[in-house]
Formats: C-alpha cells, structure tokens, sequence
C-alpha cells in the first residue's frame, strides 16, 4: 500500500491479501466472513425451509454462523464485539 495517495482504508485492507503470513491469513478470514454473511442474506427455497432444522425465533437462512468462545475472551477486550454480534442476530447461541 502506498500511503503517498493519501489514506484510503479499503485499499490498505485489500492490500493485506499479499502483506505477510498473517495478514493474508486475516484476509483469507476477512473473505470468508463475506462469504458467509452472503450466503446468510440469501433466500431459501421451500425445499431449503423444510430442511433448515435449528427451529427457534430465528427464520432459516443460508448459513448458521456458530459463535464459540472461552470466558477469557470477555475479559480480554472484546465483550463489546460479542455483545454486538449478538444482539444483532449475527450468530447462533444456545446456553
């Protein structure tokens, strides 16, 4: 990325795809999430719909995005970030 063009933060993300082992690993990761919330927003068909089996107060989608995560993780900064997902319906929890 050259910042001599100013800064443009998609572009610096984009260019974490031939950064280093890390960043590539973080924009293969970035990718999938995309991937996921895609297929996520997609309608189902009927036959999709009889199939889609986890029942509850959410409507079946194309992908059920599992959240798991250790008790340390709360403690560690991202709380926020869990509670976020959360409280917008983007994973499945079960208690």
């Amino acid at each position: 990325y050259d910042f001599a063009g100013g800064a443009d933060h998609a572009a610096l993300l984009r260019s974490f795809r031939t950064t280093g082992f890390q960043a590539t690993s973080f924009a293969q990761a970035v990718a999938e999430i995309h991937r996921m919330i895609a297929a996520k927003l997609e309608p189902l068909s009927e036959e999709e719909r009889g199939r889609a089996g986890l029942g509850g107060l959410r409507p079946p989608s194309g992908c059920t995005i599992f959240l798991g995560f250790t008790s340390n993780l709360i403690s560690s900064g991202v709380r926020e970030t869990i509670r976020y997902l959360v409280q917008r319906n983007m994973v499945w929890t079960c208690w």
